[in-house]
């Protein structure tokens, strides 16, 4: 967050001229169907670039790093978010932190990030499928279920860790 305070109203300056091959500092998987650009407006300096490129603001970065501020504040002891579809919640707040390019490695918000990735892990693992709970309304649950195969897909590109591989192969098998 302290590298959001110190931003200007100024655009944003960095080495790469190029107008929308931002700088790749997030090393993504290695996979040969992966785009070399694909993360690289998630780093500081590939989102300085885009700020740069495409426009924006202090006040709206200063507003998104009050959101994964609160987030981070607001995640449940266990690694999960929210109450009623924690399924859902945790996968959708995961994919706003990996999105800002804030993976379990990141300072701010690295602790954050892992658990809830665990959290993800540990519910494609179960094999209780489909993830989820429908509260009576029938299809519900298969939304829920798909965010998460979706977070640990992202989780697994962005981060490469091995140990994603099954539970995310899991959700998308039953899909």
């Amino acid at each position: 967050i302290g590298a959001i305070d110190d931003v200007s109203d100024e655009p944003p300056s960095t080495d790469d001229s190029a107008e929308t091959d931002l700088v790749n500092d997030v090393k993504p998987s290695a996979s040969s169907i992966v785009s070399s650009k694909m993360f690289g407006g998630r780093s500081a300096a590939g989102r300085a670039g885009a700020l740069k490129s495409y426009g924006g603001s202090v006040a709206v970065q200063q507003t998104l790093a009050r959101a994964l501020k609160w987030l981070a504040e607001v995640q449940n002891p266990d690694g999960t978010w929210g109450v009623g579809h924690p399924e859902a919640m945790t996968s959708l707040a995961v994919l706003t932190f990996l999105a800002h390019g804030e993976t379990p490695k990141s300072k701010n918000f690295g602790t954050h990030v892992s658990k809830g990735i665990a959290q993800l892990a540990k519910w494609g693992g179960s094999g209780q499928f489909p993830l989820g709970q429908d509260h009576g309304k029938v299809g519900r649950d298969v939304y829920e279920h798909a965010l998460v195969a979706y977070a640990l897909s992202e989780a697994y590109a962005m981060t490469g860790n091995y140990a994603l591989r099954e539970p995310m192969d899991n959700t998308i098998e039953f899909i």
